[in-house]
């Protein structure tokens, strides 16, 4: 929801923003709390119109569980009044997460999952500040308990032959594997986020100096990025072969293909979920663990193969488009098969000894 468009809805107004925020929260109108969360999110957050479709998404259903967590109960009074929260109830909130297993999924939610609720939690809070159903966000201070596990290990990424194997099961294939391959190879060579990924247009993509440009990429941020020779070779022959899928006026790389799709959506552009299935399924066929999943861990590829070709995190952040050389130099700890080569190194010492 653009900037503009907020204020012609009913949070526009002062006094009908507090009357709405607290009926809302006494009668559990989730759908209303939902709309108040996307316009702070929109018109007052750090990132305001820029924010994610992922992160609306992730924060609406912490946002959901949050209130489910608060008043299980559909008739009745809640147990935890919504502005009567407290730090303690959100401690207790944590604590269920990290306890109970997930309808979804039947396991316990990741921790980063965790810490993105909470997250949710207190962006809600700071909305009914802004609504002036609240004086105080009384969740400013909560915060998640950090993942034990090094950052590097938290971040898998597929290692060279599995990833090799998997581009060359989809090399020269069916439309759908042709398509599949160009979206396998725009995160793990060309390291590129979902949302890069499914708003790139056919006119993005400039084949004759192996470049493809990035709209709207981190932060709002526009940039070209330099393709793969084998990169450039899958999207060429996977182009040829699109032209008969798409829609008309479609202008999307990646498109909805196959019977099992339905007709007002074949030929359209691919989302975020789409995508994100499909890269599960590969992954689940090539009999990678259940930790490996979701587009980020291709892209994770991408900036390890990057850096073990180059070996300078300089380069490799830029190729990355990080903010932060801190977050390029997880790559350099991510590559596991450094470190096995150098266990075979130490194996061949004692042999040679």
């Amino acid at each position: 929801m653009p900037t503009d468009l907020v204020l012609q809805t009913s949070w526009a107004n002062p006094a009908t923003r507090k009357r709405e925020a607290v009926r809302a929260c006494a009668e559990r109108d989730v759908a209303t709390l939902l709309s108040l969360l996307n316009t702070y999110l929109t018109a007052r957050s750090r990132k305001r119109a820029r924010t994610s479709e992922r992160t609306r998404t992730t924060y609406e259903l912490g946002l959901r569980t949050w209130i489910e967590f608060c008043w299980p109960q559909l008739d009745g009074a809640p147990d935890t009044p919504l502005l009567r929260a407290s730090l303690d109830d959100v401690d207790l909130f944590v604590a269920t997460l990290q306890s109970e297993p997930s309808a979804a999924t039947g396991r316990a939610l990741a921790p980063s999952t965790i810490a993105t609720y909470v997250s949710a939690v207190r962006t809600f809070y700071r909305a009914l500040v802004w609504a002036g159903a609240l004086a105080t966000n009384p969740t400013e201070g909560a915060h998640a308990p950090s993942d034990p596990r090094p950052s590097h290990e938290r971040r898998p990424a597929v290692d060279a032959d599995a990833y090799r194997a998997m581009c060359a099961s989809l090399d020269g294939g069916t439309s759908l594997q042709l398509r599949d391959h160009v979206m396998i190879r725009l995160f793990g060579d060309a390291g590129l986020r979902v949302s890069e990924v499914v708003a790139l247009d056919v006119e993005d993509v400039d084949l004759a100096s192996r470049t493809l440009f990035i709209k709207h990429g981190k932060g709002g941020r526009s940039a070209t990025q330099f393709l793969t020779k084998r990169l450039a070779d899958a999207i060429t022959a996977w182009l040829v072969v699109r032209a008969a899928h798409a829609a008309a006026d479609e202008r999307a790389v990646l498109i909805n293909l196959g019977e099992h799709v339905p007709p007002a959506f074949r030929g359209r552009r691919m989302t975020d979920r789409t995508v994100r299935r499909t890269l599960d399924a590969h992954y689940r066929r090539a009999g990678l663990p259940l930790r490996f999943r979701g587009t980020h861990t291709l892209r994770h590829t991408a900036g390890t193969r990057y850096y073990r070709a180059t070996g300078d995190l300089h380069r490799t952040r830029e190729f990355m488009r990080h903010a932060n050389i801190a977050t390029t130099a997880i790559y350099a700890k991510m590559d596991r098969a450094m470190v096995l080569e150098g266990v075979r190194q130490l194996d061949a010492e004692e042999d040679d000894a």
